[in-house]
């Protein structure tokens, strides 16, 4: 049997928990929550986008994403802004308020980052990186087709 520091997938849950955990003790002095955080992030990468493609984006459905959206809200971080071309549709845009809040921890996280890697070289976290995405790519494969045979067996 192997032992639990050789368990790649040990390991990295492990690391995982630690600097979420870290990052977690910045955001709630910030009065932000995890949930929150992840979609502030999201929307780091282009606000302005309709609210079933941040939830398809995210991996989250729809009313999952709609209860954390409520709470950005109630914050006055964000409006819903009815979509042009089909007013069903709501488009998710930061307000000025939303915007400076996720510039912070948008800083946070690079800053948690920064310190959870700080014992590695640079050239160390880039063949980290490497490694992981190359992990991740390889059983998200195995995921897919998992999915894929247990519709075909049922």
């Amino acid at each position: 049997m192997r032992a639990l520091d050789q368990d790649i997938g040990y390991l990295l849950h492990r690391t995982e928990e630690c600097m979420h955990a870290r990052l977690r003790s910045d955001l709630e002095a910030s009065g932000v929550t995890f949930p929150e955080f992840q979609v502030l992030m999201q929307l780091a990468f282009g606000d302005n986008i309709p609210q079933n493609v941040l939830a398809e984006r995210m991996g989250l459905e729809k009313s999952v994403l709609a209860r954390t959206l409520r709470r950005l809200e109630k914050k006055q971080l964000f409006q819903r802004v009815p979509d042009e071309h089909d007013a069903r549709v709501k488009r998710v845009v930061l307000i000025p308020k939303g915007r400076a809040l996720q510039e912070q921890i948008v800083a946070m996280r690079e800053h948690n980052l920064d310190e959870a890697s700080a014992c590695l070289t640079a050239k160390e976290v880039q063949t980290l990186q490497r490694l992981l995405n190359r992990l991740y790519v390889h059983n998200l494969g195995a995921v897919k087709q998992s999915s894929t045979d247990e519709v075909e067996t049922t």
